[in-house]
C-alpha cells in the first residue's frame, strides 16, 4: 500500500496563466494518447470531425464558441460547452467513465436542489449513472427519487427499509454503482453542505495539473484520491482530527488521511465488498478495505467553503452526547480493524 499526503500548494483556479496551461496540458495530452475522439459541431449547421492531434483540436475550438456534441468511450455526450471540454477531457483522462451514488435519508426538500446540482456535473465528467439509494426515509424522498428516472434515464434508485443507517445507505449505493461498467465510483452526499460543481471542478483541476507534473499518476482511476476539507467548524475540526489522526495512526502508516471527506472517487470493482455496521464508520471501513488493494493519494483542502444544511437533519451533531457517542464508535472500529490487520 502506497500512501501519498500531497503538500498545501497554491493552485488559483481564477489564475489565467494556470487556466492556459491546463488547456495546453490537456490537448497535449489527448494529443499523445490518440483518443478516438469525435466533435459534432451543432451550428450554423452540424458537421462531424475526427481530431487526431492537437492541432486540429486548436483550430476546431478557435473556429467554434458555443457547444459541440463529442463522442467517447462509444458513448455520445450532447451539446458541451467548449468551455467545459477540457474538464471533461481531464476528468476522463484521470477517472474514465464514472458512476455517482448518494444516499438520502428525509431529504425531500432538499431533492430538487440537489438534483440540479449533481446534474451540473455533466459538465465536468463522462456519468454513465447515477445510483440513489433512499436510506428508510419517512417522508417523500422514496417517491421523489423513483420519479426522476421520466426525466433522465441514467437515474436509478433503490430503497432500503427502515430503520436504515448512513453505513447501510452508502453501502447500498456503491453495490448499485457495481451493475454498471463505469471506470471509478464517485461519492457525493445529499446534504449540499459544500457547492458540488465548484468543489469538483477545483478538485479535477488540482489532480490534473498534480499528473501533468509527475506528482500524481496519470491513470488515477486505478486509485483512490481523497480530499481533506476546508474552512469548518471548530468543534468539526477537532472531531476530525482526533478520530482521523488516530486512525490514520494505527492503519494508514501514520499519514493523516481525511477518509470522511464528501471528495472520494476509487475505482469501480465487482469484488468491493466489505463488512459494515449501523452508524458512521462507513468511510473508514471503505476506504481501509481498499487501502488494501488500491494506493491512496490525498490531496490539500480545497478552499471550498462549508455550508450549512438547507434541509433534513444531522444526526451526528445534534448534541454534545452524539458526538462522544461517534467518538467512541470511531475509536473501537480503529481498534479492531488495527487488530485484524495483525
Amino acid at each position: 500500500m502506497l500512501i501519498t499526503v500531497l503538500a498545501t500548494d497554491s493552485y488559483d483556479i481564477a489564475s489565467p496563466e494556470l487556466n492556459s496551461y491546463f488547456f495546453e496540458e490537456v490537448l497535449r495530452n489527448y494529443s499523445l494518447n490518440s483518443l478516438p475522439l469525435y466533435f459534432q459541431t451543432l451550428s450554423p449547421r452540424s458537421k462531424t470531425y475526427n481530431c487526431n492531434n492537437i492541432t486540429e483540436i486548436r483550430s476546431l475550438l478557435s473556429n467554434h464558441s458555443n457547444f459541440v456534441n463529442i463522442s467517447l468511450n462509444s458513448k455520445i455526450y450532447k451539446h458541451v460547452s467548449i468551455s467545459d471540454l477540457p474538464f471533461i477531457l481531464a476528468s476522463y483522462f484521470l477517472f474514465g467513465t464514472i458512476s455517482i451514488g448518494s444516499s438520502f435519508f428525509n431529504e425531500e426538500d432538499g431533492i430538487p436542489e440537489f438534483i440540479c446540482k449533481i446534474k451540473c456535473l455533466d459538465r465536468l465528467f463522462l456519468i454513465d449513472n447515477f445510483c440513489f439509494i433512499n436510506n428508510g426515509s419517512e417522508d417523500r424522498t422514496p417517491q421523489l427519487l423513483s420519479s426522476l428516472s421520466e426525466y433522465d434515464s441514467r437515474i436509478n434508485s433503490r430503497n432500503n427499509s427502515a430503520p436504515s443507517s448512513y453505513s447501510q445507505g452508502f453501502k447500498s449505493a456503491i453495490k448499485l454503482c457495481n451493475k454498471f461498467n463505469s471506470s471509478s465510483i464517485l461519492l457525493v452526499h445529499s446534504d449540499l453542505e459544500i457547492d458540488i460543481f465548484e468543489s469538483y471542478r477545483s478538485w479535477i483541476y488540482r489532480c490534473f495539473i498534480s499528473s501533468s507534473c509527475g506528482i500524481l499518476p496519470f491513470n488515477s482511476h486505478k486509485n483512490i484520491l481523497l480530499s481533506k476539507r476546508y474552512a469548518r467548524s471548530c468543534i468539526s475540526r477537532i472531531f476530525t482530527f482526533f478520530n482521523t489522526g488516530l486512525a490514520s495512526l494505527l492503519l494508514f502508516g501514520g499519514k493523516h488521511i481525511d477518509f470522511n471527506s464528501s471528495i472520494k472517487i476509487f475505482p469501480n470493482h465487482p469484488s468491493l465488498n466489505f463488512p459494515i455496521s449501523n452508524d458512521y464508520t462507513f468511510d473508514l471501513r471503505l476506504v481501509n478495505y481498499l487501502s488494501k488493494v488500491y494506493d491512496i493519494f490525498c490531496l490539500p483542502p480545497l478552499k471550498i467553503i462549508n455550508h450549512e444544511r438547507t434541509s433534513g437533519n444531522s444526526s451526528w451533531s445534534k448534541n454534545f452526547a452524539a458526538i462522544i457517542k461517534l467518538s467512541t464508535t470511531f475509536l473501537f472500529t480503529t481498534i479492531s480493524l488495527f487488530c485484524l490487520k495483525r
